[in-house]
């Protein structure tokens, strides 16, 4: 069967207006399946399928125009949408919105979103930027207490990634970091996002090798300085 090449303008929106019915579908299935052993450290694993299940029984994914990549923690996304000629990104990503053991409000994520390199080398190629989203599940589990989903929310990838004081791409050890949960979008969109990954990934690597320089021998040292002058 063709695929059809139109993406609905509503994409997004359709599925943001059941995400507060992803919510409460999420609460009943936790309640129903103690048996999972919900526990705050796995939630974001063993929440994909009760998800990606929701999405296929509600008309958002097509049972047979869809691949699961859920059960591989090297690829990337969770799900991808192939329904139309253009394969839409659907990454799934789950917060604890309080410390575990105190019960203390927590206001960033503090989620790696893949690598900064994987971004640039492998993710555009392979998506349009404007098709990538991320749904994210804030959930709230302390010491003592059930485990419960607060809410749900899906938008695109670049609304969930932080800044950093220098303007570049929020960032640790190469990793791709979440903004906090309050602030406004740190981004106008995905040109904006690939427009800093060179020079994101460009000082971290100067970083990482300001911060090791101490423990280079002069032979190595002498081999770096060549190898740049080479360039």
């Amino acid at each position: 069967m063709a695929k059809n090449n139109n993406i609905p303008c509503d994409y997004l929106v359709k599925r943001q207006r059941v995400m507060g019915d992803l919510t409460d579908h999420l609460n009943k299935f936790i309640q129903e399946n103690q048996n999972f052993h919900w526990h705050y450290k796995e939630f974001g694993k063993q929440v994909e399928q009760p998800i990606i299940n929701f999405l296929v029984n509600n008309g958002l994914l097509s049972k047979d125009e869809f691949k699961d990549q859920s059960d591989n923690k090297n690829e990337v996304p969770d799900v991808i949408d192939q329904q139309y000629l253009l394969p839409i990104f659907i990454d799934i990503k789950a917060g604890n919105t309080v410390a575990f053991s105190t019960g203390k409000k927590i206001t960033n994520p503090n989620q790696d979103l893949s690598t900064t390199v994987k971004w640039r080398d492998e993710i555009f190629n392979k998506f349009d930027g404007e098709l990538c989203y991320f749904i994210e599940i804030k959930y709230n589990h302390s010491k003592g207490n059930n485990l419960y989903v607060e809410e749900c929310h899906i938008d695109h990838f670049y609304n969930f990634v932080g800044k950093t004081q220098a303007g570049l791409i929020s960032h640790r050890n190469r990793n791709v970091r979440t903004k906090s949960w309050n602030s406004e979008s740190q981004f106008k969109d995905s040109e904006e996002f690939k427009g800093l990954l060179d020079k994101t990934i460009s000082f971290a690597v100067k970083n990482a090798l300001f911060n090791g320089s101490k423990n280079l021998t002069e032979d190595d040292k002498i081999e770096i300085i060549e190898h740049l002058k080479g360039k």
